[in-house]
């Protein structure tokens, strides 16, 4: 694994995030994220966890013994 992927967080404006509510078809409502981000982030997938995991196993990091698992827990994820 190549840790090529640079991680940015969505940055929205000062005065917050805009959502828009729309109906669908069935009756239902969903929230649509109409907001303009300054920056566009990128995902952090279950994908990218479980290879940024594999990797510190295999290269003997000390994250290794399941301490990635235990942070992510820690914040709810």
């Amino acid at each position: 694994m190549s840790f090529e992927k640079v991680y940015k967080d969505y940055l929205p404006p000062i005065e917050g995030r805009k959502y828009r509510i729309v109906q669908n078809p069935d009756g239902t409502s969903a929230i649509e994220d109409v907001t303009e981000y300054l920056q566009q982030g990128n995902e952090l997938t279950a994908k990218d966890l479980n290879e940024i995991s594999d990797f510190c196993k295999k290269t003997g990091n000390p994250l290794a013994n399941n301490e990635i698992d235990n942070l992510l827990k820690e914040v709810g994820i």
